[in-house]
């Protein structure tokens, strides 16, 4: 029998394998709503350039393991639902990694399937991530695009998501049980008439659960948990807190007492204070005495000091601004007598003699010029003595001193330059010879230059020399080191007078506000007298003891009225925390009675939306074994259990063969039901590796009895786990 299927098998081939293979068709009635037709592979996994052709008939195939099948199976889901696990790092689990062409090339391929009587070519190519995907469906009559279905086309046609599906229609390897998801018992629930959608009771029953798991007193995060905590946590309190007022009655009487200690330490020591006045008050007399000696010493010590370096000076004391312009014109000078010296060798074969060259000045000044000269020079020290001697006194003549000094300069300036003039105009008598022969013109140029720095060299000197007389000082040799000795003694001098007048008027303020503090007073010792000052001392220090033994007692009672305050508050919180208690007890109680009403329902729920299920398995059951169905019992969550001597035990107890043959006739049970008009194919991956002989044939034969109702396309490696299925 099984050569004679075999043998059919490769006259209807329809189909490009890359390998050898045996696809079965088996012919039987066009009434398959939801069918398969066609299928090209362009890469995917291991398979590359792979087309093959359904019939409306059931299709198996056979080929050794590796060939491919379980891809081929996964192509077609994939096709309709995309991917599976792609937040997967492992590539096992992750369907795009682990479908990843091996031979490199474009990831994806065509399906063509039928809806009705209608028929629609889905087109997809996978990158390595959801936006790089692309997907285009077509109208495979009219070979246009369709709007029909979105990229989520597998929920669209088959009304479950991807997780349903692989639940339901697709069964594969060592994988015959059913799983009651969400969209599975949606489904259920649509079909039972005059009943709300199971997945509207799930949410309500879980919310319901959260509900009393937040408020059970028997977990610890619950809000009855933690109110009956907090309250036995306030009696606690409450409890503790007994007794303050007794304490604070004890505490405000020792306050009292404290506080008469302390009033009779202050009359002690006010009499104490009393007693002392008179004394304290010649002691500080005596004090002021000794400050004001210390201050008169400090004057005298500072005015000697004055006196002292004031002698330095033979006249007036030069004014330190005059003196920094007169001290910079004497640094100026040695270095313009060696330049005069260096310029006068280049014409030492040129010029007269300087006698021949003084008899020419002689001759050409005039009387009258050496006159104005000699007057201005002497106006000018005169008004600068004048303006320092009155420097302090009177400001006024100060001021009109310093003026005059200005203008006896300005006029010892204009006969300096009426001099200039006079011996430019006898330049040419001091030149023996100028012709051109002997000077060039650059060399009178020069000549010039240098009887100009002449002049005012000498106009500097003449200028420090005078002043050095005018302030009573003889003139030096090196006026340079002299000069910056007064400024130094000036300086000096003006800090010492400072000092001076600074102790003069602290001590005459110090006068005027401690009249009589000249007058010498007794000793201290005789003012102050020891045994006075030690009971003073040690009544100040009662005092203190006594404050703080006042600002303890007075802590302790805020404390405590603190503590009181916090009792009274406490107290009302517990009264709020018992009736808080008592209402969200209430509520506790209506959410647990709720649940065991809405756990009612979902049972009588559960057997009416139950019963399509329980009576297509019955079916199921029948046609596998030939028996009725006197031995499992369906919940609603499809989960099937045995029963054995009045118990009820689980299918794992069974062996795995049988199980799959169970799981087999609830997986049809399931589709009959949630598929009432439409009937969709159905892909089998080799479901059945854990049959022995006797089993595997009861599993064929039941193939072959659903074939006739359904498209399958069936997958194995063996030809054992082949349906023999009789052509028509």
């Amino acid at each position: 029998m099984q050569e004679r299927f075999l043998e059919q098998s490769k006259k209807n081939i329809k189909y490009n394998f890359p390998f050898s293979s045996h696809f079965v068709i088996i012919k039987w009635e066009e009434f398959l709503f939801m069918k398969l037709e066609k299928a090209h592979i362009e890469n995917f996994g291991k398979l590359k350039n792979f087309d093959v052709q359904f019939n409306e008939e059931s299709n198996l195939l056979l080929e050794n393991n590796g060939w491919g099948k379980s891809t081929l199976a996964a192509f077609i889901r994939i096709m309709f639902f995309g991917f599976q696990n792609e937040n997967k790092s492992s590539v096992v689990e992750n369907e795009r990694k682990k479908y990843d062409p091996w031979q490199g090339g474009v990831y994806g391929g065509q399906l063509t399937f039928a809806v009705g009587k209608k028929k629609y070519r889905i087109e997809r190519t996978f990158g390595k991530t959801r936006n790089e995907d692309r997907f285009v469906l077509y109208d495979a009559i009219k070979n246009l695009p369709s709007v029909d279905y979105s990229e989520n086309i597998g929920e669209e046609v088959f009304s479950i998501d991807a997780e349903s599906f692989m639940r339901s229609i697709f069964i594969g390897q060592d994988d015959c049980e059913t799983n009651a998801t969400i969209q599975i018992q949606k489904r259920i629930g649509n079909v039972a008439k005059k009943i709300e959608d199971i997945e509207d009771y799930e949410k309500a029953w879980q919310r319901l659960q959260e509900k009393i798991l937040e408020m059970s007193p028997e977990n610890k995060e619950g809000s009855l948990y933690k109110l009956e905590k907090s309250i036995a946590g306030v009696e606690s309190i409450l409890e503790k807190s007994q007794g303050v007022e007794e304490k604070m009655d004890e505490l405000q009487q020792k306050e009292k007492d404290c506080l008469e200690k302390r009033k009779e330490c202050l009359a002690k020591q006010e009499q104490l204070s009393t007693e002392l006045s008179q004394k304290g008050k010649r002691k500080e007399q005596a004090m002021l005495h000794q400050e004001y000696l210390t201050r008169a010493e400090e004057f005298t010590r500072a005015k000697e000091n004055y006196d002292r370096k004031r002698k330095d000076f033979p006249k007036t004391v030069p004014q330190i601004e005059i003196l920094q312009v007169i001290r910079q014109m004497a640094h100026e000078i040695q270095p313009e007598q060696e330049e005069i010296h260096i310029k006068e060798q280049k014409f030492a074969d040129k010029v007269p003699s300087r006698s021949h060259a003084e008899e020419v000045l002689d001759v050409s000044i005039l009387p009258e010029v050496k006159l104005k000269l000699v007057a201005s020079g002497l106006f000018f020290v005169l008004c600068v003595v004048g303006a320092v001697a009155l420097r302090g006194i009177v400001l006024a003549f100060s001021i009109s001193a310093m003026l005059g000094a200005v203008a006896g300069l300005l006029f010892f300036i204009r006969a300096l330059l009426e001099i200039k003039e006079l011996v430019g105009e006898k330049e040419e008598d001091l030149l023996p010879d100028q012709s051109e022969e002997v000077w060039s013109e650059e060399e009178r140029e020069e000549w010039k230059e240098l009887e100009k720095l002449k002049i005012e060299h000498q106009k500097k000197v003449d200028t420090v020399e005078k002043y050095l007389r005018s302030t009573g000082f003889s003139v030096n040799e090196d006026m340079v080191v002299q000069l910056d000795q007064m400024l130094s003694d000036v300086t000096e001098l003006s800090r010492l007078k400072k000092t001076k007048q600074t102790s003069e008027e602290i001590l005459k303020k110090f006068i005027a506000a401690n009249p009589g503090c000249e007058r010498e007073r007794e000793k201290e010792e005789e003012i102050v007298p020891e045994k006075e000052n030690r009971e003073l001392a040690e009544m100040v220090a009662l005092i203190k003891k006594h404050d703080r033994e006042l600002a303890s007692i007075k802590e302790e009672i805020h404390n405590l009225q603190r503590s009181y305050d916090e009792r009274m508050e406490i107290q009302a919180l517990y009264e709020r925390a018992k009736e808080e208690y008592r209402e969200e007890k209430e509520r506790y109680d209506i959410l647990c009675k709720s649940k065991l009403h809405l756990e009612e329902a979902r049972r009588n729920f559960g057997t009416k939306y139950m019963e399509p299920i329980k009576v297509a398995f019955d079916k199921y059951y029948a046609l596998l074994t030939g028996k009725s169905n006197e031995e499992f019992v369906l919940d609603d969550h499809l989960n099937l259990s045995l029963k054995s001597a009045g118990k009820q035990r689980d299918i794992s107890l069974m062996s795995e063969g049988y199980r799959d043959l169970i799981g087999l006739c609830m997986r049809m049970a399931l589709i009959e039901t949630i598929y009432v008009v439409e009937k969709p194919f159905l892909i089998l991956d080799d479901p059945f590796v854990n049959l022995d002989n006797s089993k595997m044939g009861e599993a064929m034969k039941f193939l072959e009895k659903i074939s006739k109702e359904y498209q399958m396309i069936y997958f194995s490696c063996h030809s054992s786990r082949m349906p023999r299925m009789n052509t028509m």
